[in-house]
């Protein structure tokens, strides 16, 4: 949800808790512009960390959901520890961005043959 505004996530937000468990914990990372985490009429924000050698930006959400969502596992859902939990995933999800490639290996693929990957079938 990268370039979407912060009111357009509390609306989203809204309408997925007015569909199911008004006690959902619901997550939305947002790229730069940070992350948002709704529970009940709660709302969390954290900032994105700022890093100067952004590398590779694949897997940083996936970074952040899952330092998220074990955070929430070793605090035993204690939903008084997000602020710290979101502050700790966003350093662990900029971490992610100074790696190269989303597994740390990264290869060339030569232009002819990305091309032809690329082609639509």
């Amino acid at each position: 949800m990268g370039n979407i505004s912060k009111d357009k996530v509390v609306e989203r937000a809204r309408q997925l808790q007015s569909m199911g468990n008004y006690h959902t914990i619901l997550l939305f990372t947002m790229g730069k512009q940070g992350a948002m985490v709704f529970t009940g009429n709660r709302c969390y924000y954290q900032s994105a960390q700022l890093t100067n050698h952004i590398k590779d930006t694949m897997g940083a959400g996936d970074s952040f959901i899952t330092y998220f969502s074990t955070g929430l596992l070793r605090e035993n859902w204690d939903i008084s520890s997000i602020p710290n939990i979101l502050k700790s995933a966003s350093l662990f999800s900029a971490k992610q961005l100074q790696i190269d490639g989303s597994l740390g290996v990264s290869f060339k693929i030569p232009d002819l043959r990305l091309k032809e990957l690329c082609k639509e079938r």
